[in-house]
């Protein structure tokens, strides 16, 4: 039987989110069970949750790499900053996913590495609606980009005041980090 409880349930990638979420420092899984025993339906978003949660934990692979995550998650830019932002790293020959998270937590664009497609190379991101909507500096500063850096992901921030009146020298910050992130 395939019963998760409140997993199963509308909602229940959220409560598995907090399931997941709370330890500090470190986490050990003990399971019964393989991920590969268990069967999801595409809009059981809380057991598929769980699934790749314990495939992860049984391989011990790289978070950033997605395999049963599709790209394309055809979430909207926040703001028409970040789209001038894609547009530079699409004009560069990068292949780039919006809004790249869960929870409420997201990477404005995400770099998808050139040689390791299954991976994302860099994350970038702009101080925009997201970066603004956050309740505190803290928050939306330390916090959150310390949180990111220790699951292993590189940042690229790109200020819009920078971007507006030294676009040349943004632009060129921006494309040396992406650059450096693809090797």
């Amino acid at each position: 039987m395939q019963r998760f409880g409140p997993l199963n349930r509308i909602g229940g990638q959220r409560r598995f989110n907090v399931l997941i979420t709370r330890a500090k420092r470190r986490m050990e899984v003990f399971s019964s069970i393989k991920s590969d025993q268990i069967q999801f339906e595409g809009k059981n978003l809380g057991v598929r949750d769980f699934h790749l949660f314990l495939k992860y934990a049984e391989s011990g692979a790289d978070y950033r790499v997605l395999p049963e995550v599709e790209l394309n998650n055809n979430r909207d830019y926040d703001s028409p900053f970040e789209k001038q932002v894609d547009e530079i790293l699409k004009h560069e020959g990068f292949i780039t996913e919006r809004q790249v998270g869960v929870a409420g937590y997201f990477i404005d664009l995400a770099v998808v590495h050139p040689k390791r497609k299954s991976l994302f190379a860099i994350g970038i991101e702009c101080d925009g609606a997201t970066y603004h909507s956050s309740k505190a500096a803290r928050d939306r500063d330390r916090l959150r980009e310390q949180v990111l850096l220790e699951r292993g992901w590189k940042l690229h921030r790109i200020w819009s005041t920078e971007w507006f009146h030294k676009p040349r020298q943004a632009k060129e910050k921006l494309l040396q980090a992406v650059r450096e992130a693809c090797v």
